[in-house]
């Protein structure tokens, strides 16, 4: 009961609480973790919510060995602020879905996400933290024994629009 209780509260807090935390409407840059690739980010509203969109090339290994193909995920965000003693800094949740496919495979996964991001005032840049595991609903032909991919996590820099 006390579980429930309290996952109550924390989607209570996410979802309803006013704050802000953010001082961009989009961002584009590039994201190092599992692959490498681009990210960007749009919010729709100028608001905390956040659709993000990431290209990489990944590689993955296998009983059968290493196995290279792209990964495309999208993915809707949620920001907060942190205190007031952090200033620039803010955390993010959400979660999206992302396709993960080569020459030989095709995954398709759900991907949830959870992150810490810095963006610096006087010059347009922001640095992320994030971690990223795939759950994947479907895996034809895929390297890796797993229904669950947990490595990945990843450090972005991206450039911020005002």
């Amino acid at each position: 009961m006390l579980k429930k209780t309290s996952l109550l509260i924390l989607i209570f807090c996410i979802l309803f609480l006013e704050t802000k935390a953010q001082n961009y409407f989009a961002a584009i840059g590039t994201r190092l973790g599992y692959g490498l690739g681009i990210s960007g980010k749009w919010s729709p509203n100028q608001n905390l919510n956040f659709l993000e969109g990431m290209l990489n090339v990944d590689v993955f290994s296998g009983k059968y060995g290493r196995y290279s193909g792209l990964a495309l995920t999208a993915l809707y965000e949620r920001h907060f602020e942190m205190p007031r003693s952090f200033d620039g800094f803010n955390w993010y949740l959400g979660a999206g879905g992302g396709t993960t496919f080569g020459p030989q495979f095709f995954n398709l996964s759900i991907e949830p996400i959870i992150g810490l991001e810095y963006s610096i005032d006087r010059f347009p840049l922001c640095f992320s933290v994030d971690y990223k595991p795939r759950i994947y609903l479907l895996k034809r032909n895929s390297p890796g024994d797993t229904a669950i991919e947990p490595r990945d996590a990843g450090f972005s820099i991206r450039y911020y629009f005002n």
